[in-house]
């Protein structure tokens, strides 16, 4: 099997990167992913998202026993499926903060500063909407503003709540600036999810030159000296190799891209020899600097009858059903945290410290089914930590290539990042005190009583963590001596390789990482074919 190009994953970047090399006609392309095809229904139905989790298109992780966090073990998804994590996750289109990127600029990586990477984020966009200098109308990502099909009473409650407060309206968080409230940008149109599988791999799955496998586990890059070659990967229960002629590409994800360096001898000597594996290269970096958001949820009680759990009681379940399969219209068209914001916690910084993200029903668990949720009428602030100090790493378990890596993700090794997130959580409860949710809010519900000394918060916000799997830096860019790949994303020492996804981020930024992954892969795209 002789390809130019060989992709390792078809998730938020992979998919974007088999489209443009693959326009070419004399680019002979292998698009390798590890898990099935996106035929499962609740992939394009919104609001179906947590039906997702723990199935057969999740690889349904478990980080290790949070050391700060009451020793918590939390599950952690990843997208096991044509379009990765862009066909589990909830869909919001957020790009970060300018500044995020004139970051990595200012840490020598050439050509990332924020009006640089700009026409990348258009370049794949389609908004069915703004017409304006921050966004595109030709990509094939169709993005939509969330209310298109469904809003929730509740949510224009929580934007004059967010405004009683101090927080502007803020009608687009991907333009000129992030603070405010208002309504998200989603990757939805139509009533239906648009994943990276859907948009980019669809425009291009009957290319001749693309060959797309599913269900092909990639175990091994193969070495010329210090040269990639190809891939070794396990297919229909065979072992197999792809040569690539040009370049190996590796877009697994922050998990898996820097475990599979690892399988194959690039990281820590030795630390690799530890695990008897053989070494290509050594570069401590991999697996290191393992940035993520977190969250917590904080939920009050409905007094009126117009939540989530009101849209999802049989009757009006049966009629959303109606709604979505005729009209694509409803509740079901919709990710349940279309509405939020950003606000700064210290006022010396000039970026977001918080994400808020409203969902007008009650949730304390990211992969909470309908089923689970409790029989109580309530909504939710989920506050969103952006920018934590403390930094975690990815490790190997074994040197076996089908279990899943050891993920220590630190949270709050950083005394800093509980500080902030004790401001958060009392931000959001002003949110709630606010006059425009009187006749709305009820008793509180998670925590079960409003908490008032910081040390109470403390201990609450320690016992309620959940990652908002947002996983980067695992293979971070730049020229220090952690740095896995250069500015180019060439993975340091090695020719014809390089890795293209979330993993590569120097710095994590202050939003959602789906938008961004994509335009890294788009930015990749470019480089690869020397435009």
């Amino acid at each position: 099997m002789n390809y130019d190009y060989i992709i390792v994953g078809a998730g938020s970047a992979g998919c974007v990167l088999a489209n443009r090399l693959s326009v070419d006609p004399n680019n002979k392309v292998l698009l390798l992913e590890a898990g099935s095809k996106d035929s499962k229904l609740e992939i394009s139905i919104p609001l179906a998202f947590a039906q997702l989790y723990h199935s057969k298109v999740d690889w349904d992780y478990k980080q290790e026993p949070l050391e700060h966090a009451n020793g918590q073990v939390i599950f952690y998804p990843r997208g096991k499926v044509l379009g990765g994590c862009s066909s589990i996750n909830l869909m919001l289109y957020v790009r970060g903060a300018k500044k995020d990127y004139d970051e990595w600029a200012d840490l020598g990586n050439k050509g990332w500063s924020y009006d640089e990477i700009l026409p990348y984020f258009k370049k794949s966009e389609q908004h069915n909407d703004r017409k304006d200098d921050y966004h595109g109308k030709n990509g094939p990502l169709k993005v939509s503003r969330g209310n298109e099909t469904y809003e929730n009473p509740l949510v224009k409650v929580f934007q004059k709540a967010g405004n009683e407060i101090g927080l502007p309206t803020n009608e687009d968080f991907n333009g000129d600036n992030q603070i405010g409230v208002g309504i998200y940008d989603t990757t939805i149109h139509g009533g239906k999810r648009q994943s990276t599988a859907a948009t980019f791999l669809n425009e291009a799955k009957n290319r001749p030159n693309l060959t797309i496998l599913t269900n092909a586990h990639t175990t091994k890059i193969t070495f010329e000296g210090t040269k990639a070659t190809g891939v070794i990967f396990q297919h229909k229960k065979k072992s197999k190799t792809a040569t690539a002629n040009k370049e190996v590409l590796i877009s697994a994800g922050a998990l898996n891209s820097p475990q599979l360096l690892m399988l194959s001898g690039i990281g820590d000597a030795h630390y690799l020899k530890k695990h008897q594996i053989k070494v290509v290269k050594d570069l401590k970096g991999v697996g290191q600097n393992l940035k993520d958001h977190y969250f917590f949820p904080l939920v009050y009680a409905s007094k009126e009858k117009i939540t989530l759990l009101t849209e999802s009681s049989r009757f009006n379940l049966i009629k959303n059903v109606f709604k979505y399969f005729f009209s694509k219209k409803g509740a079901l068209t919709s990710t349940p945290v279309n509405s939020g914001g950003f606000a700064v916690l210290d006022d010396e910084k000039d970026r977001p410290d918080v994400q808020f993200l409203f969902a007008p029903g009650w949730n304390t668990k990211i992969d909470a089914t309908i089923a689970d949720r409790p029989d109580e009428e309530g909504f939710t602030i989920f506050m969103i930590m952006l920018n934590p100090r403390s930094t975690g790493h990815l490790g190997l378990k074994s040197n076996n290539p089908f279990q899943q890596p050891e993920i220590n993700l630190n949270y709050f090794d950083d005394a800093n990042d509980l500080d902030l997130a004790i401001k958060a959580y009392r931000m959001a409860d002003k949110i709630f005190d606010a006059s425009a949710f009187t006749a709305f809010k009820g008793k509180p519900l998670h925590p079960p009583k409003k908490l008032k000394q910081d040390l109470d918060i403390a201990k609450w916000l320690k016992e309620t963590i959940e990652t908002v799997y947002h996983p980067v830096g695992t293979c971070k860019m730049g020229n220090d001596e952690m740095a896995v790949v250069d500015d180019q994303l060439s993975v340091h020492g090695i020719q014809n390789l390089r890795v293209v996804d979330a993993s590569i981020m120097p710095t994590i930024i202050r939003g959602n990482t789906n938008a961004p992954t994509i335009m890294i892969a788009e930015k990749a795209a470019d480089m690869i074919l020397k435009r």
